[in-house]
């Protein structure tokens, strides 16, 4: 069962309530900052850790789970925020039910909906952050027999801060986890410290301090390099270099020192770009995309450009770049038919779009008007 948290905590109780009264075991995952999934079952939520990892292994699994960002099975426990203890305390806190014969919830959720703008509904992550904090690891370990607790928990301090801090037109936020992450954070060690595993608790103290440096890091990196490349002074090839030194994996030093490097490194190039578009959640594994197409044309590979154009529009339909690069790449060509066709597809998922709007429009001019 999934949740969007625009309720009210008293109504995030009353459904936990009604489904704990039909399953006894529920566990609640964070899949992203206004999202939960309910996992309800009649018998314990377990899987033995090693079963568990194989399955994350698998070539399909791995690949569906990059992209959301998941780049080892590890990363996978942090989303798992409430056990089934804790959602039983909170069953505890609450008299409301949904149930066939009272539809309360039916009842309740226009209202919730009509007034979702008020504050106190903003609450529901840092609660249910709160809520879970501090038997966190407890639960996951229950549901994740024989998970290494120290691996866990560097896991757990580290996934979080790992985001790509570029801005992407469109999304919510590029730091999904800002509101709760201190909050998952200082539990834990609190977890640590009451169950009497003082150095590992220390351990996750600094990497709590190592991981937000280095998030602030990126961040900076982030800020100035956007500065440089709306100003025109992108930085050259030798310091990329070094930005990528001090913050290895950039994603944005990683795509303008491929394009610095086009001309006069193409394996290196080659290279940084395919690292790109192995990161499918990634904004820039886009724009890694269309920059092969680019080069593929420059090599007079047309083919080749024109499948790197397709394989970005299938990534993100709501991006215009590689509609306009078919379009264009066909017109040259002399496929006018395939330019519109290409300009129409575009404009089905971003129909105000200007520069879609006018490559259609030229696209299906009489050829001797152009």
């Amino acid at each position: 069962m999934c949740i969007r948290d625009r309720l009210s905590e008293e109504t995030y109780r009353g459904v936990l309530a009604s489904l704990s009264d039909v399953f006894e075991h529920v566990v609640l995952f964070r899949t992203a900052p206004n999202d939960s999934i309910l996992l309800a079952s009649a018998s314990p939520v377990s899987v033995p850790w090693e079963t568990f990892a194989a399955r994350a292994r698998e070539s399909g699994v791995r690949d569906s789970l990059l992209e959301i960002d998941v780049t080892s099975p590890l990363e996978l426990p942090f989303f798992l925020q409430i056990g089934d203890k804790t959602v039983r305390k909170i069953v505890d806190q609450t008299d409301a039910r949904n149930t066939d014969d009272n539809v309360w919830l039916e009842y309740r959720l226009p209202t919730e909906l009509f007034r979702q703008w008020n504050i106190r509904f903003d609450k529901v992550p840092e609660w249910i952050a709160r809520t879970g904090a501090d038997s966190r690891l407890q639960s996951i370990s229950a549901a994740l027999p024989g998970i290494p607790p120290d691996q866990a928990v560097r896991h757990l301090i580290r996934y979080p801060n790992s985001r790509e801090p570029v801005d992407v037109p469109g999304r919510i936020s590029s730091d999904p986890w800002q509101r709760t992450r201190a909050i998952l954070a200082g539990g834990l060690i609190r977890e640590l410290r009451t169950t009497g595993q003082e150095e590992l608790a220390a351990r996750a103290e600094g990497w709590e301090r190592e991981e937000d440096a280095r998030r602030q890091a990126a961040v900076e990196l982030t800020r100035r390099l956007q500065q440089a490349v709306r100003s025109g002074a992108v930085p050259g090839a030798g310091e990329l270099e070094r930005a990528l030194e001090a913050a290895p994996g950039h994603p944005m030093a990683t795509m303008l020192l491929a394009m610095s490097l086009a001309e006069t490194d193409r394996a290196r190039a080659v290279e940084l770009l395919q690292g790109l578009v192995n990161r499918p959640f990634s904004p820039l594994s886009y724009d890694a995309m269309l920059q092969f197409g680019r080069l593929a044309e420059i090599d007079g590979k047309t083919d080749a450009a024109r499948a790197w154009y397709h394989r970005a529009i299938a990534q993100n339909q709501y991006r215009v770049g590689a509609y306009m690069a078919v379009m264009v790449l066909e017109m040259r060509g002399g496929n006018h038919k395939a330019a519109e066709t290409a300009g129409k597809a575009g404009l089905r998922f971003n129909p105000t779009s200007e520069e879609l709007l006018r490559g259609t429009a030229r696209a299906t001019e009489p050829q001797g008007q152009q």
